[in-house]
């Protein structure tokens, strides 16, 4: 753990894709719409192909596509043109903050860049988190002192602090990034200033000054896809803030249902066939577990890995959400659990810079001990990490590990 730059994958399968496609071009002054429905996709079972899966960052997987595919509406973005999702657009009050503004009243952040098991004995064993802490303004946090850190665990769980070393990530270089926005309808309740898009147009606006030119960015929104849910606005482009309008009109566009697998695994996807940058990442948030996805969430995983993205997942209000952690983790990104809306603002201030690399950030090791199982081998453990600041902020970093 530490580098979370994933190496270029050097097998290839072959990728046999059979797409009837059908155009519908909408054109009026403000943008051009075209929706792709591929209506027979050949999978590889059915040519009797052998698909070998290797379980590594590193391994190459040809999965096999759903057999109804949905519809994917991409809203193509011209820097000079304002493009809404509708025909009016719903402003989001108060968003005037910029990269590197105030953001003095926003609360810290923190989130797991990765967790290895160590060993384990019996009922004990030790273990890594890696984690990394952003103040309000998106800036890490250093300098931490060993009792900052405390674990809150279930009553059969005992932890014991180990380790605090300070550490840097490796420099990743230019990226591709897709911001994948859930709007499902609970947003309407977990989000209802809609924060999650302020701190969307923060990481937006970032990409422009801190990229050199070099770093470039799509948006979409899901929700149920044969609602017309999965929308893409593209295509990828350096010039973030192009987003504001079309992020300003999500505030206005909530629908049913959380197809969160089949979302990043097509937007996995689009990474591949049309950004440029070989360090892509997929960044995604949600306030819910997958309620209708075709694919299930070991297909999007391995399909990332077998492609070099890496995954950065923002959860809101879920509590630990072990799918995310694991698909995270799986492919070197990174995890964030929120429990305020409030607390986005500060870590996508810090997504441009973790997503580069070259980050501080934390390693820390720690003892645990189950005194009612008989073994931790096998067994998955989970656990809350808690950190507190000067000034009596604290922050909470959920995670899990398990021992082999």
């Amino acid at each position: 753990m530490g580098s979370y730059c994933v190496k270029q994958c050097e097998c290839r399968f072959p990728v046999i894709h059979v797409f009837i496609l059908h155009f519908i071009m909408i054109l009026n002054s403000s943008r051009i719409r075209m929706v792709i429905r591929p209506s027979n996709i050949i999978s590889a079972a059915a040519l009797g192909l052998v698909v070998l899966s290797v379980m590594s960052v590193s391994s190459c997987r040809k999965l096999v596509q759903p057999t109804a595919p949905p519809v994917v509406d991409t809203v193509v973005v011209h820097p000079d043109t304002t493009v809404h999702g509708k025909d009016t657009t719903v402003h989001i009050p108060d968003t005037t903050i910029h990269p590197g503004g105030p953001l003095s009243a926003a609360p810290v952040s923190a989130g797991v860049l990765g967790v290895k098991a160590i060993a384990s004995l019996g009922n004990a064993g030790d273990f890594e988190v890696d984690l990394f802490v952003a103040d309000a303004d998106g800036k890490p946090v250093l300098n931490l002192p060993p009792g900052a850190l405390s674990m809150l665990g279930g009553l059969d769980t005992l932890f014991t602090p180990g380790n605090l070393v300070a550490a840097t990530s490796a420099v990743c270089g230019p990226f591709s990034a897709e911001l994948l926005l859930d709007q499902s309808n609970s947003m309407a309740t977990n989000d209802p200033l809609n924060l999650r898009l302020k701190a969307a147009k923060i990481f937006l606006d970032g990409i422009s000054l801190l990229g050199g030119g070099k770093d470039e960015v799509q948006v979409s929104q899901f929700y149920d896809i044969y609602e017309g849910g999965l929308q893409t606005f593209g295509p990828f482009t350096t010039n973030g803030d192009s987003f504001d309008p079309a992020v300003d009109n999500l505030a206005g566009n909530l629908g049913p249902g959380t197809p969160l697998y089949d979302a990043m695994y097509y937007m996995v996807d689009s990474l591949v066939q049309q950004s440029h940058n070989l360090n892509k990442v997929l960044i995604v948030f949600t306030d819910g577990e997958d309620n209708e996805s075709q694919f299930g969430l070991w297909d999007a995983i391995n399909y990332a890995k077998y492609n070099n993205v890496k995954v950065f997942a923002i959860a809101l209000k879920t509590g630990i959400n072990l799918p995310l952690i694991s698909t995270a983790l799986s492919t070197g990104g990174s995890v964030m659990h929120a429990d305020d809306a409030s607390q986005l603002s500060s870590y996508f201030g810090s997504l441009s810079k973790q997503v580069h690399g070259g980050e501080s950030y934390y390693k820390t090791t720690w003892h645990v001990k189950v005194p009612n199982a008989y073994t931790l081998s096998g067994q998955t453990v989970t656990g809350t990490m808690k950190i507190a600041i000067a000034g009596n902020k604290t922050v909470n970093a959920p995670f899990a590990v398990t021992f082999p």
